[in-house]
């Protein structure tokens, strides 16, 4: 197992970071951030992201990546994204190891990213490298900043929530993100069962598709409070209609919503249709509103209302071929087999676990979300 013991750049930049990035930022003083705060290795300097209409950063982010000879990720074209707590670093094991059994054992050039909050120990993060058999990794320090809102559920804690908005706002706004065409994302109770036998990204780039998920879900009212009329009044604000989309998979019969949801525990997406000004905007907005820590919106409703709105049909893909298993729900690509066999990941003998049938929650599946987007079969 190597360790690289330099600071690694994914572009061939120098390795300073340069002035005018520094500039822009607000190393060491926390109390200046109202949002969150990530580290650079190289650097070893906080820094601030605070401003909801700030330009995307400079292309250069030093990494320390492990498992890498020669300091440099050469293939951009993907990458595998995680955050976690030190307290999930079990399940993390188990999901890390079912992605390089029936994924990167085949593409070993796609590099993993963990987000923690410094609770990962350097013992944690070399035992982490050494598990998935060479395949590079980083782990990436980040810093929430305690919200200015107060949540109207009090059986919530704010990691939770602070989880939702680092997966539907920040994300994609960390530097080294952006260097990948596209990411995806898994929860560490995220299980792949099956095996893929082909390369999801250059699927994704191939037929010009921009996000790809693999369950539908449905939330629960008392957590989606004021976000269908934040939407709504944010389209009339900006002279926009309902799209297609929201009309046929995210209303009924009364043009109400329907509180259908893509379960983004697992996506892929394409990393710049985030910089589109009406999606960006509009997450600018939710920031602002912020409905996430006042009503716990989660980020799969979000991210379900972006991508009907804004993108085309057909630049959305459901993976139907896929086993998957995250925490008590499970899919298999047709059947129960010996191949997709979910017992494996049966932790707790009094847990009640539940089968997605076609990857639908058994209470939407007569729902248009269900099928609605195409289908890789």
């Amino acid at each position: 197992m190597l360790y690289s013991q330099c600071f690694s750049s994914l572009s061939n930049t120098s390795e300073d970071i340069s002035e005018e990035y520094v500039s822009f930022t607000s190393p060491h003083l926390e109390f200046n951030c109202s949002t969150w705060l990530y580290f650079n290795q190289r650097s070893q300097i906080w820094y601030c992201w605070d401003d909801h209409n700030r330009n995307y950063f400079n292309r250069k982010w030093l990494s320390r990546w492990w498992n890498v000879e020669n300091n440099r990720i050469e293939h951009q074209n993907g990458c595998i994204y995680y955050l976690i707590k030190q307290s999930e670093i079990f399940h993390l094991n188990l999901s890390l190891q079912s992605v390089y059994k029936n994924f990167l054992k085949s593409y070993p050039y796609y590099p993993i990213i963990v987000f923690h909050e410094g609770d990962l120990s350097e013992n944690d993060q070399q035992q982490l490298s050494i598990n998935i058999n060479d395949i590079p990794i980083t782990f990436e320090q980040i810093k929430f900043v305690p919200s200015k809102w107060q949540s109207v559920h009090t059986t919530w804690y704010s990691g939770y929530y602070h989880m939702c908005q680092f997966n539907a706002i920040m994300l994609h706004k960390h530097p080294l993100i952006t260097y990948f065409d596209y990411y995806w994302r898994l929860d560490s109770h995220s299980y792949i069962m099956t095996n893929i036998n082909y390369d999801l990204f250059d699927f994704m780039r191939i037929n010009h598709l921009k996000y790809g998920f693999i369950m539908v879900d449905e939330d629960a009212d008392h957590y989606l409070t004021n976000l269908w009329e934040t939407f709504t009044d944010y389209l009339k604000h900006h002279c926009l209609s309902p799209s297609e989309n929201i009309r046929q998979a995210q209303t009924n019969f009364f043009a109400q919503y329907n509180m259908k949801i893509i379960y983004n525990n697992f996506f892929i997406v394409k990393t710049d249709i985030w910089q589109q000004p009406q999606i960006s905007n509009f997450l600018s907005h939710l920031d602002k509103v912020g409905g996430i820590y006042k009503y716990r919106w989660g980020d799969a409703p979000i991210h379900t209302l972006i991508i009907s709105q804004f993108l085309n049909r057909n630049e959305v893909v459901r993976f139907r071929d896929i086993g998957y298993f995250h925490k008590q729900e499970f899919v298999c690509p047709n059947t129960i087999t010996s191949e997709c066999n979910p017992k494996e990941y049966f932790l707790y003998k009094n847990e009640r676990y539940h089968h997605y049938k076609q990857g639908c929650n058994s209470h939407v599946i007569t729902y248009p979300l269900c099928h609605y987007y195409p289908e890789k079969l």
